[in-house]
Order: structure tokens, then C-alpha cells, then sequence
């Protein structure tokens, strides 16, 4: 994990919505459907409405709406839903 976390590119947001599958997270930049299907086994995959989270990625981002993550290498938690 600690690799991941110096070595590949993150994006930071606010989870406002859940799925099965994927997390809807959003930040001054937009928001970015996430994949939670994540590489690293250490990684969060259950998620609360209000969570500040760091997605680490391949830096492979799909120009949709809602934009697309979909090769998720972790994610973690910064600060939980108050």
C-alpha cells in the first residue's frame, strides 16, 4: 500500500453516493464514478455518503459524465462522514 500511495496518481473527494460496484465521489473538479473492484486487497471498499476519500488510479480518467475511474489500484479513507 505504501507504494501505491507514493508512486501513483490519487485524486481526493467527497463519496455522495454508493453502489454495489462503484462509489460516486466529488471535488471542485467535478465528480468521478469509481470502481471499487480495487487492486490492492488493504484497500476500503465499503463507503458511507460524507467520506473524504484518496483514490489511487492509473491516471486513466474516461472524459464522461460523470467522469470514469476504472482501474483502481486503493482507496482510502482520509476522513469519515461526520
Amino acid at each position: 500500500m505504501n507504494y501505491i500511495i507514493e508512486h501513483e496518481p490519487g485524486i481526493e473527494g467527497t463519496v455522495i453516493e454508493t453502489r454495489k460496484d462503484r462509489i460516486l465521489i466529488e471535488n471542485n473538479k467535478g465528480e468521478y464514478s469509481v470502481s471499487i473492484d480495487v487492486e490492492n486487497g488493504d484497500s476500503m471498499t465499503h463507503f458511507n455518503i460524507g467520506d473524504e476519500v484518496k483514490v489511487f488510479c492509473d491516471g486513466k480518467i474516461a472524459e464522461s459524465w460523470p467522469m470514469q475511474i476504472n482501474t483502481v489500484y486503493a482507496i482510502i479513507l482520509l476522513q469519515p462522514a461526520e
